[in-house]
């Protein structure tokens, strides 16, 4: 495997002080690719060749401060991507396929661990193994969970687990499964959700949902339409949501007042890398359509791309600092 690439771009970007990095996995139409690393508070950007993906379909990115990861869902192989070395293929837990969701913290990633009729997910670290002291934590995923009712996990924005099942939407932890609303969760993000709820005649409202005592609250304005779960901010003012036209909006969760951005989104949506925000909610990261990178400063209502080469852009993810 080729060194990583690095350059130098002699100031820091986006006005970021430190704390934070953003990963960008870019792939061709080949499925050949690269993670780029872009140390925002100097300047410093790492270029990282991977083998070429042996699938086309949903694939985990997921970064932390030393690291990312690239994992297919389906059982072919992925690869781990240390900060200035080459890419190697991911061991242990992570070494075959089924879903990857980040975990409570920081390097922790819930992954597929189920057996014949029990299906659950266990708790490991970014090197595959087990995260729990000293055993290993598991997290039974509900019966109602399954190929034929069409639900599959996704991140629930704060660590955990979010399901779909016959009579609404669950966050799922080790302690057991909470009932999050009757309607269908449209956003998620570390302070809560936001779901669209419908009474008998089809009438539907957004509501916003606290993540620490569930706590309701129902917006103004018109019910959001997606197939696809948005992201909220880290201070729960904003969600980002990729309406059924495939123009990526903004809704301002205090208000209810939805702003369209020029912004066409790629076939990730907003699901799985697509979009992603800042630690401090100033800025946005979509995965345009055409595979190119927008920046949205949300303050200034401005829209730009970064002034570094980039390959085209399959998903995005913001990890910890790497120095």
């Amino acid at each position: 495997m080729s060194e990583p690439t690095v350059i130098a771009v002699g100031h820091p970007l986006l006005d970021v002080s430190a704390g934070w990095d953003l990963l960008v996995r870019g792939q061709d139409a080949d499925l050949r690719g690269e993670v780029v690393r872009i140390e925002l508070a100097s300047g410093r950007v790492t270029y990282t060749t991977l083998p070429t993906l042996l699938s086309d379909g949903v694939v985990a990115f997921i970064a932390d401060a030393d690291r990312a990861i690239v994992r297919p869902i389906v059982e072919v192989p992925g690869y781990q991507v240390p900060d200035g070395q080459p890419a190697r293929e991911l061991s242990g837990l992570l070494s075959r396929g089924g879903l990857v969701i980040p975990g409570p913290k920081p390097g922790q990633l819930w992954v597929d661990s189920s057996t014949a009729g029990h299906p659950k997910m266990s708790l490991i670290n970014m090197d595959g193994v087990s995260a729990g002291v000293p055993m290993p934590v598991s997290m039974p995923i509900p019966a109602f969970v399954s190929a034929e009712s069409g639900t599959s996990p996704q991140p629930d924005g704060g660590g955990y687990v979010l399901i779909g099942g016959p009579s609404g939407t669950y966050d799922v932890r080790p302690d057991g499964v909470r009932k999050i609303t009757s309607g269908k969760v449209v956003a998620a993000g570390p302070t809560g959700w936001l779901a669209v709820e419908c009474d008998a005649a089809q009438r539907c409202v957004n509501v916003v949902i606290d993540r620490v005592d569930f706590a309701r609250r129902v917006l103004p304005g018109a019910a959001v339409a997606t197939s696809q779960l948005g992201v909220i901010s880290s201070d729960g003012s904003t969600a980002a949501i990729a309406e059924d036209a495939g123009v990526l909006s903004l809704i301002d969760l205090n208000t209810g007042a939805a702003r369209p951005l020029d912004i066409e989104v790629g076939s990730a949506g907003t699901e799985w890398g697509g979009v992603v925000w800042s630690p401090d909610g100033r800025w946005l990261f979509a995965v345009g359509a055409d595979s190119r990178l927008r920046v949205v400063d949300v303050h200034a209502r401005q829209i730009s791309e970064l002034p570094i080469p980039l390959p085209y852009v399959a998903q995005v993810a913001v990890g910890l600092a790497s120095r």
